[in-house]
């Protein structure tokens, strides 16, 4: 009996420590790819930023162009 609950309890153990490497290891790789997704959108927006100023500045030059 002692037996049996010591292995479960040192299993437990060995769990919560594997849970807290990988937790941990998790944490940091989110962290990472919430900064790469955060560049990722930055980029994203001042790409769609552009391309609609550039839009903006072919439909004005093309409505001055019309008049």
């Amino acid at each position: 009996m002692y037996r049996v609950e010591h292995i479960e309890w040192r299993l437990k153990v060995l769990w919560i420590d594997k849970y807290q490497i990988q937790s941990k290891t998790v944490l940091k790789n989110s962290y990472r790819q919430k900064i790469y997704t955060i560049s990722n959108h930055s980029r994203r927006a001042i790409n769609m930023r552009s391309t609609i100023i550039a839009g903006l500045y072919l439909v004005i030059t093309l409505a001055k162009s019309k008049d």
